[in-house]
């Protein structure tokens, strides 16, 4: 009697834990496709702009998508503290000069 008891409760116990492992598995597993979907990689190669989020053009010098590849693709910083008060910098030929990024 106590065997099947024990037995019993030891079924219940697995099953319990079996259940909450598959559950967390394919929760995982929907994270990860969903994070799969939604990752663009900023050093993939792109042809045209086409290839590139909507913010982002192709830079035909470095062949991956970026903000700017000459100063006149970026706006004019108009902040405060902006390093070039008022000019379009692109730095490096890839990003806009702000005045929290520069």
């Amino acid at each position: 009697m106590h065997f099947l008891l024990l037995c019993s409760l030891l079924c219940s116990l697995l099953f319990s834990i079996t259940s909450t492992l598959v559950v967390r598995r394919d929760t995982a597993m929907d994270l990860v496709t969903e994070q799969q979907e939604t990752t663009w990689d900023p050093w993939a190669p792109c042809k045209d702009d086409t290839d590139c989020p909507d913010s982002l053009m192709c830079n035909i010098w470095q062949d991956r998508c970026t903000e700017c590849m000459d100063n006149e693709d970026c706006p004019p910083c108009l902040d405060e503290d902006c390093p070039f008060d008022g000019e379009p910098v692109c730095v490096y030929g890839d990003h806009c000069c702000t005045a929290d990024f520069c």
